[in-house]
């Protein structure tokens, strides 16, 4: 079944190249929101199996929407996966793509590697065994 993915980015280029190559892959329908503020009210709408959230936004930042998130009942349970240019690929791999206690992706990102977080942030949200 397809997962439903929104992104939370501000930079409308990135947001276009993770879609297309997300959705190329045929197992995501994804969705892109550019405006922090309106991110929170996004998911409610639209209700994604999984948000990859950009770090550096203007307005709102990726962990203030993430808080916001985790503190409301409808939000709380979807997972986040981070996007930052903050950290390097070498320092997220070295943690198994999480930094405390938070899926994270370093900028740029690799396609094949994003897929492999999402699908084990969406297996443990399952329940089940990540790969």
């Amino acid at each position: 079944m397809m997962k439903k993915i929104l992104i939370v980015d501000d930079e409308a280029d990135f947001c276009f190249f993770i879609k297309q190559n997300l959705e190329a892959s045929g197992d995501f329908k994804v969705l892109v929101c550019s405006d922090s503020a309106v991110a929170v009210s996004r998911v409610k709408e639209h209700h994604p199996d999984l948000i990859l959230l950009d770090v550096l936004m203007p307005g709102k930042s990726g962990p203030e929407i993430a808080e916001e998130l985790k503190g409301s009942q409808e939000t709380q349970a979807i997972p986040l996966v981070f996007l930052t240019a903050v950290v390097t690929g070498e320092e997220t791999a070295d943690r198994k793509n999480r930094v405390g206690g938070q899926y994270m992706i370093a900028k740029p990102v690799q396609i094949k590697e994003l897929i492999r977080v999402i699908e084990v942030a969406l297996a443990q949200r399952g329940g089940a065994d990540a790969p």
